[in-house]
């Protein structure tokens, strides 16, 4: 991907610099909410999209490990906010067992509210 990026003329030191900040956002972002044991919505929300936007910015720079990284936080913090979103996002983390459990999850919620769909 870094090739793609450079044809885009994308600035791939922005990229790395920007990646480091928004992964560290993210993290403080996560131990704001694991320091007070409760999910408050703006916090999981920013930590989601951070690590979503590092990780992005990660397959343009070919870090295909730490990619997968961050985006399985941005889904753990999407799953926080009950979220479908976290099931993509475990899915771009190559962790299909986790989208699943949460699709499985969400769609028991749902039918248990909603009642089963014809």
């Amino acid at each position: 991907m870094r090739a793609t990026a450079e044809k885009l003329h994308l600035d791939l030191e922005f990229l790395a610099r920007d990646l480091t900040f928004r992964r560290g956002i993210g993290m403080g972002y996560l131990a704001r909410i694991e320091e007070s044991g409760r999910t408050a919505w703006n916090s999981a929300a920013f930590a989601a999209t951070c690590f979503r936007r590092a990780g992005a910015h990660s397959l343009l720079l070919d870090d295909l490990k730490l990619a997968q990284e961050m985006f399985a936080r941005s889904a753990e913090c999407y799953a926080r906010l009950q979220r479908p979103y976290a099931a993509m996002m475990w899915c771009v983390a190559r962790n299909l067992g986790s989208a699943e459990r949460f699709s499985e999850d969400r769609l028991s919620e749902f039918e248990q509210r909603e009642g089963r769909l014809s």
